[in-house]
């Protein structure tokens, strides 16, 4: 039998804020011969890695992890390796509403589990399931605009909390916001809301060229002192980081060059690349950051990975860029003919076949859970699939660490 590998990714889940409320987990194997797990082995596989590895907590924020069940998994009880505050028993749609599976889940709902159903789209012996849910995911794409409304309505006069799946556009989340969904899963948030032919402002391209400035393998202090002292923003911004508590400075820092030598190198990239995409989509869930920077670092571990170290801070920008049409509502080639960006990284940004846009959509296809098409990219590229997940799970957490670490900073200053 070939060695089995598990692809995972998690995908956010927001509430009406857009602030993230949950993540999905998907997982799936990956075969290096004609071999696979069955879906309970892989159920079973993901769990205790995810425990066992790098802490469910970790994974998602500290945010309630959906996990997907079929029937053998339920009726295993695969879900009860982790606690009810940790997890949501995700039934998956091919599940039917047997006395068995019904019993199993009042059992998990007693204990304190939430429960929901997955791609609903009407089925007409679904409701015992229903029943035994608290939320319901509704398939945007499978349903009609009235067909939705009306179950909707319904599944509220039931006190159900009801989530819109397969949300892609943001005229379809605020649709979905006036039907009265408390929850909000796909990728609208990562797309331009409307495309503005504008120019790129002033303090847009300075932005840009403090995180390309940024990647220089020895920092130049004293360009980073001159962009971030045309901005009071950025300014104030780093002030409040290097005075917080998280420093603990006995004296407070003052001037711009003080700040940015006693901070260190690793942590002035991160505090100022996440500050200033940060700026840029200000108006955007901060989701979008963390993508953007788990991206980022994904495509870096990648081109290690693939022999070109010395190339690892252009495929950084390369995964930090690809979203900076969706954080400033811009034409993404309007964007970076805009700012000074070598040949071959303009080129992949642009769609244009390399290895460097093959890393891209490897990792683009990733964070969406095509594992068929990640699959194919890594042949292509000659990765191996634990090198992937290493490099996915590592990229996650170092995105997270860092959006975590700057929330903290700021609370810290504000209480101070």
């Amino acid at each position: 039998m070939g060695q089995v590998h598990t692809f995972l990714a998690r995908q956010p889940i927001f509430d009406r804020q857009k602030k993230v409320f949950a993540y999905e987990l998907l997982y799936r194997g990956a075969a290096d011969a004609s071999d696979s797990m069955s879906p309970l082995e892989i159920t079973s596989h993901v769990l205790s890695n995810a425990t066992l590895l790098f802490g469910m907590r970790n994974l998602t924020g500290g945010k309630p992890a959906f996990v997907n069940l079929d029937r053998e998994a339920i009726l295993t009880d695969q879900i009860r390796s982790l606690p009810a505050d940790v997890v949501v028993a995700e039934v998956l749609e091919t599940v039917e509403p047997e006395p068995e599976i019904l019993e199993k889940l009042a059992g998990l709902r007693a204990d304190g589990y939430t429960i929901a159903i997955d791609d609903f789209i009407g089925q007409e012996n679904y409701d015992p399931l229903i029943d035994a849910a608290d939320i319901v995911k509704i398939d945007f794409h499978g349903t009609e605009a009235d067909q939705r409304q009306k179950m909707a309505d319904d599944f509220l006069g039931r006190d159900k909390h009801i989530l819109a799946e397969k949300v892609e556009e943001e005229s379809e989340f605020k649709r979905a916001l006036q039907d009265g969904f408390h929850y909000f899963q796909g990728y609208f948030f990562a797309r331009p809301e409307t495309i503005k032919r504008k120019r790129m402002s002033e303090v847009g391209t300075q932005h840009l060229q403090l995180i390309m400035d940024l990647q220089r393998r020895e920092l130049d202090y004293k360009s980073l002192e001159e962009i971030i002292s045309r901005d009071p923003a950025l300014t104030f911004k780093l002030m409040q980081f290097i005075n917080s508590a998280y420093f603990g400075w006995i004296s407070p820092i003052t001037s711009i060059r003080h700040a940015l030598v006693q901070m260190g190198t690793q942590e002035i990239r991160t505090w100022a690349t996440f500050v200033t995409m940060g700026t840029m989509g200000n108006d955007k869930p901060d989701e979008l950051n963390v993508i953007a920077l788990t991206r980022a670092r994904m495509c870096e571990l990648l081109s290690t990975a693939l022999k070109r170290g010395n190339e690892s801070k252009e495929y950084f920008l390369m995964g930090m860029f690809s979203l900076l049409d969706a954080m400033m509502d811009m034409p993404l080639d309007e964007i970076i003919d805009s700012i000074p960006l070598g040949r071959a990284l303009k080129s992949a940004l642009a769609g244009e076949p390399s290895r460097q846009r093959s890393v891209l959509e490897l990792v683009t296809r990733y964070e969406r859970a095509d594992f068929d098409g990640v699959w194919k990219n890594a042949m292509d590229l000659g990765l191996a699939p634990e090198t992937i997940f290493q490099a996915y799970i590592d990229a996650t957490a170092w995105a997270q660490g860092s959006f975590d670490l700057q929330h903290r900073a700021k609370s810290e200053g504000v209480r101070k």
